[in-house]
């Protein structure tokens, strides 16, 4: 059990503590000298953090406004008990080759389904843009229910039925008790998806757990302002990230897990993923799914 208690007893919300956490780098010394995670929480004068392995330390501040950023002030990777057990999560991920993800969350989730067999239906349906691989009539219907919504850009909507919410980069909305941030998607060194057509990208809270569903996409400068615990990169190359630019990619995203996409179907490999994968050995987990057919 991870919790934080300010000196004057006030209790601090346990997932923002964890977020505050997880997001510290190491950039530079301790200006404190004191070698111990914490959170700073601004206006008070000292913090008690107890940690999953039970000790706890104080750390005295002399300022109300310093705020320190030093990682030895934080904890690093993943400590032993997260917010969410998100080896949990992963379980209930399902890759469905491509771009293809359904998390079976409290609240079933599918973005992008292509090429698939018939599956479990879904509540929340999410489109990235109107590409054949991506927006594919066929496909939705085969996890469509009466009660599904769909989320996507216009330019996809008008291919699909049902009920469907337009969204563009920048839109955030909540939809069957899922949080979810419209981001952008797009090219930088090829016209494959250009900035300028809208395509999106998807950051989604399901369970305590902030996924990130990058679409199809280079390594754009979007994604360093992002704050999530797995992540979905295309690792393929030709018209999205290559392996390697997908490693820059997940470096400055830094989620807790990284899962390659977009290979094995039209463009790319197995090979793809494992090059991914071993780049990012002791720095990001990452996990390779096995493609599912249901």
């Amino acid at each position: 059990m991870l919790a934080t208690q300010t000196s004057g007893g006030g209790r601090w919300d346990r997932s923002q503590a964890c977020r505050r956490l997880r997001r510290r780098q190491e950039k530079s010394p301790c200006p404190t000298g004191v070698k111990a995670p914490g959170i700073w929480i601004p206006g008070r004068n000292s913090l008690i953090l107890e940690l999953y392995y039970l000790s706890i330390i104080k750390i005295d501040r002399s300022s109300a406004n310093e705020s320190p950023d030093c990682a030895s002030c934080q904890p690093q990777i993943m400590q032993k008990e997260e917010c969410m057990d998100l080896r949990e999560a992963v379980k209930k991920i399902h890759w469905l080759g491509h771009d293809a993800m359904r998390i079976d969350g409290s609240t079933v989730v599918m973005v992008d389904p292509f090429q698939i067999s018939a599956t479990k239906p879904a509540d929340l349906i999410l489109i990235s843009h109107e590409h054949y691989d991506h927006t594919s009539p066929q496909d939705v219907a085969k996890v469509w229910k009466k009660d599904s919504v769909i989320v996507t850009g216009e330019a996809s909507a008008k291919k699909l039925k049902g009920e469907i919410k337009i969204v563009a980069p920048g839109d955030k909305l909540s939809v069957k008790g899922v949080e979810i941030e419209v981001g952008p998607a797009y090219n930088i060194n090829k016209d494959f998806h250009p900035k300028a057509a809208g395509m999106l990208s998807f950051v989604f809270k399901l369970d305590g757990v902030r996924y990130y569903h990058a679409g199809d996409t280079d390594f754009i400068p979007e994604m360093k302002q992002l704050d999530v615990d797995i992540a979905f990169l295309p690792v393929s190359g030709t018209y999205v990230m290559t392996a390697e630019e997908a490693v820059e990619a997940a470096k400055a995203i830094n989620p807790k897990i990284a899962i390659p996409m977009h290979y094995g179907a039209i463009i790319g490999s197995e090979d793809d993923a494992k090059k991914f994968k071993k780049a990012l050995e002791g720095q990001i987990e990452v996990v390779i799914l096995q493609k599912e057919t249901s």
